[in-house]
């Protein structure tokens, strides 16, 4: 089963992030401040990567895929992973 069109335009705005937080990680590098300029970028790219996380739970979720085998992408639990989880996916 693979992505719907929606699924596959996140994940190219994913990738689109990521190009943009890498260009803008190498800029920041470049500041008075680099130390505090690359925390602020990679603050924002973790809020991106949070909401994808979440969509992509969510979708695989509504393919019927199981928590065990979500959990296993995250390296976790299946209890940990359906704990965090269960409320955006329907609770089961």
């Amino acid at each position: 089963m693979g992505f719907s069109d929606q699924e596959f335009d996140q994940l190219d705005q994913l990738a689109s992030i990521l190009h943009r937080g890498v260009a803008r990680i190498e800029r920041d590098l470049g500041t008075p401040d680099p130390y505090l300029a690359v925390i602020a970028t990679c603050t924002e790219l973790h809020h991106s990567l949070d909401e994808l996380e979440r969509q992509m739970v969510i979708g695989a979720r509504n393919h019927g895929k199981p928590w065990e085998l979500i959990a296993t992408g995250f390296g976790k639990t299946r209890q940990t992973i359906q704990k965090r989880f269960a409320s955006l996916a329907g609770g089961t």
